[in-house]
């Protein structure tokens, strides 16, 4: 016999599978392609694509262990089976496993995906809870606070001068739309401390916010009210930058009866815009949530996320957060 020679049959290779989404294992040996597959969800774990390759090799394992499962019920050998027929019919099973996965599959990895998807039935009822929870007044705005007879004299005296100012300190600001801030954050499944940094560089804290002759607009994000809207319309000095030069304009924006409200618009208008797509799909990391607004075009400044990120980052927030655990109950996180 020769050096070379096989000591025994060949296995044969198995079939590649179709690439569902640019990295996944396309077949049972495929480790490669498994290591890809993780990167990808690493990266970015709720990508569409991803997350149904991930949830078809979840079904395939679910599919191959019950194979197994069956294999080892039988009550004993058959007349011609040995070690080398056993361990084909392992390679069959684990192969067939992944490719009744694929396509329609059993609909495990459809049931996954609906669970697991940011636009699936949790992410759809955190939506629901909070377009419910804007029938009535937030106790994190000036509407719940007059309804809880615990409103701010600073904020009351803002409003009746027509200002559009909602609070006087960070604290004051952060204890006025955090609760709304936790709302829009599990509707978005985002970091509600990302919002509300957002929306205290957007308004300077409460402070600068566009007001209408009845008060304030309610406008914590800069949302200018372009030829679609409908609703009422506050003017502000702005500053806007045009290839990479600062200038100041006069724009309408638009106009909320409540921060609730103006909470809401935000979710909307982000869900409602393609271009804001991939800044949803960053998950809880606040930072990387900003920085894909900006590349989205969300805001003209060039240093719109770095702005942003010092403020989340910021001890003025941090302290503001820790005084609200001290006095809410439940805790706030």
């Amino acid at each position: 016999m020769s050096a070379s020679a096989p000591l025994g049959p060949t296995p044969p290779t198995p079939p590649s599978l179709p690439d569902v989404a640019g990295a996944e294992a396309q077949n049972y040996l495929d480790l490669q392609g498994l290591g890809d597959l993780k990167a990808a969800a690493a990266a970015s774990p709720s990508d569409p694509k991803t997350l149904r390759a991930v949830a078809q090799q979840f079904e395939a394992l679910m599919v191959g262990i019950m194979m197994k499962s069956m294999r080892d019920a039988k009550l004993g050998d058959g007349l011609f089976e040995t070690d080398q027929t056993k361990m084909y019919e392992e390679m069959l099973d684990q192969q067939l496993a992944l490719t009744m996965s694929q396509g329609r599959g059993l609909g495990i990895a459809d049931m996954l995906v609906r669970s697991l998807s940011p636009h699936g039935p949790a992410a759809e009822a955190a939506h629901a809870a909070y377009q419910k929870s804007l029938k009535r007044p937030s106790p994190g705005t000036i509407a719940g606070a007059i309804a809880a007879g615990t409103e701010s004299p600073a904020a009351a005296t803002a409003v009746a001068a027509g200002s559009g100012a909602l609070a006087t300190s960070p604290a004051d600001f952060v204890a006025l739309v955090l609760p709304d801030a936790q709302a829009a954050g599990a509707a978005l499944n985002v970091d509600p401390l990302a919002l509300v940094a957002q929306a205290a560089v957007e308004s300077n804290w409460g402070r600068q916010i566009p007001a209408t002759d009845e008060g304030s607009s309610h406008n914590l994000f800069g949302i200018k009210a372009g030829p679609e809207w409908q609703g009422r319309r506050a003017l502000k000095d702005t500053i806007e930058y045009s290839a990479g030069i600062a200038e100041r304009r006069r724009e309408p924006f638009r106009a909320y009866d409540s921060v609730a409200h103006g909470f809401a618009d935000y979710v909307q208008f982000l869900q409602g815009n393609a271009r804001y797509a991939d800044a949803l799909q960053q998950g809880r990391d606040g930072e990387s949530y900003i920085s894909a607004l900006q590349r989205a075009g969300y805001a003209t400044d060039p240093a719109y996320a770095a702005k942003v990120t010092a403020v989340l980052r910021s001890p003025q927030l941090r302290a503001a957060v820790d005084g609200l655990k001290n006095v809410t109950e439940p805790p706030i996180f």
